[in-house]
């Protein structure tokens, strides 16, 4: 408590809220049933945006058939560039950054009340300043130079070679993005949508969404 300078009654306010939207959680799920198929979340996995949807259109009524199952990603994709893209979310499913990054806060804990869901104002405990602040940061955000100074110079005839596989194996799907846009501005990366089976990897977590 004196780390982050808070009084003990505002902590204990906070703790107790925290503790209710864990309780309702576990009803929830207790609800869904224990074999709900959910991958498991752990270091490098969390699947965050199926469990926001959860809560925003499962839990508060609560209605098991509105359960999305968790698909935990495999590893977090690099954020640089990602701010540029034209659809916010790698299943197509999302085109708005805000949105997304409010399910998100949610899905991670952020609490919200859900008896004022349906009502003008709803009750919440996201912090939105920091959802833009971060937001905005990430429009900054660049892809690394190579740091030769740690690595040393790269192999140029490797990176040739390396050229030859990625034009023939990756390039189909990945385009190459445009130039950097000026600091404070973005210029769209267009992402093209495939369909699942030419995709051919594990479609759990965009058929999930749908």
């Amino acid at each position: 408590m004196a780390r982050v300078n808070a009084q003990a009654p505002d902590v204990q306010r906070g703790l107790a809220c925290f503790g209710q939207v864990l309780q309702a959680g576990m009803e929830f799920n207790r609800i869904v049933g224990a074999d709900s198929g959910d991958t498991p979340a752990g270091a490098g996995r969390l699947d965050a945006h199926g469990a926001g949807l959860n809560k925003l259109l499962a839990s508060p009524l609560p209605e098991p058939r509105n359960y999305a199952h968790l698909t935990a990603p495999v590893r977090y994709p690099a954020l640089w560039d990602t701010p540029r893209f034209n659809w916010v979310l790698y299943n197509g499913s999302i085109r708005q950054p805000l949105a997304r990054n409010l399910i998100e806060a949610l899905g991670v804990q952020a609490p919200i009340k859900y008896d004022t869901m349906l009502g003008p104002d709803v009750i919440h405990a996201v912090q939105m300043e920091n959802v833009v602040w971060g937001q905005r940061t990430l429009m900054d955000l660049r892809s690394p130079r190579w740091p030769e100074a740690i690595l040393g110079a790269p192999d140029l005839k490797r990176a040739a070679l390396g050229e030859l596989v990625y034009a023939k194996a990756c390039a189909t799907c990945h385009d190459a993005g445009p130039a950097a846009a000026t600091s404070g501005a973005c210029s769209e990366i267009q992402i093209r949508l495939f369909d699942l089976k030419e995709i051919g990897t594990d479609p759990g977590q965009a058929a999930d969404v749908q």
